[in-house]
């Protein structure tokens, strides 16, 4: 199937999961050892008490027990945990989200762009990206304005940055 993108009144992924007014940042792929998939949670923990902010882990992997684990453990409820989404359907999930989580390990930043990011750009949804900050994909994000990159340790500057941008649709548009 085509990839292409789904505006959100017509798209079936959120109207599955009941994601209908939602600012949603996804992470959506491997959930593995190199890919800090388990920051989210933390993430969404800061952003606990904002409703109209929900976090969608789509995939499998290393970690994804660890991450439900620690999901039930601060008994988040804007999280939404999903397994791999059918290929046909792909781009209803990655035209749901309005922000895309992407990692990169700080030893592969210097030269990975992670194939994901195109995808995500391709129907129009800005990156959150977790990097070196002179990493290749670091350097694109920055370079063509389309996301915000972070390190992994600036968890409260993440969450900030997710509570200004869902709330500006100004800004958020721009970097669409």
């Amino acid at each position: 199937p085509s990839l292409h993108r789904i505006p959100k009144e017509e798209n079936l992924f959120i109207k599955e999961h009941n994601l209908e007014g939602k600012f949603i940042v996804m992470y959506s792929g491997n959930i593995g050892k190199g890919h800090n998939v388990k920051l989210l949670p933390e993430i969404a923990n800061k952003l606990r008490d904002y409703d109209h902010i929900k976090f969608v882990i789509i995939g499998e992997g290393w970690e994804k027990q660890e991450i439900i684990s620690k999901v039930s453990e601060l008994s988040l409820t804007n999280i939404l945990i999903l397994p791999y989404q059918p290929t046909e359907s792909i781009s209803h999930s990655l035209s749901a989200a309005d922000l895309n989580y992407i990692s990169v390990e700080k030893k592969a930043s210097t030269v990975c762009v992670p194939s994901k990011t195109y995808n995500c750009l391709f129907v129009g949804s800005p990156v959150l990206c977790i990097s070196e900050p002179t990493g290749e994909l670091s350097n694109m994000i920055n370079k063509y304005g389309i996301g915000r990159v972070f390190q992994e340790w600036q968890i409260e500057q993440i969450a900030e940055y997710i509570k200004q941008i869902s709330v500006d649709s100004n800004q958020l548009n721009i970097l669409k």
